[in-house]
């Protein structure tokens, strides 16, 4: 992973996002809505990307026949349980 040092001018842009160079940006693929944590450190702010899951309707999505498993056959049902 690269790392970079940037300096910026922070500057009031009207809509409170902070504008970051696009290298940082594709580097940890930033977008619009994505959330992230500002933490305060001794040497300055740290700011980290928060990990959200995945929603439902987009794993979903995502599978199609070249990614679709078949039916494992397990063997005989075993035990009390009703299959």
């Amino acid at each position: 992973m690269k790392k970079y040092s940037v300096k910026l001018e922070i500057l009031e842009n009207g809509d409170g996002l902070i504008k970051f160079p696009d290298e940082i940006v594709n580097q940890f693929r930033i977008k619009e809505g994505h959330k992230v944590e500002l933490i305060s450190t001794a040497e300055g702010i740290l700011i980290k990307p928060l990990k959200s899951a995945p929603k439902l309707d987009i794993v979903l999505d995502r599978i199609n026949d070249d990614n679709l498993h078949d039916e494992i056959d397990y063997g005989e049902s075993q035990g009390n349980g009703e299959w």
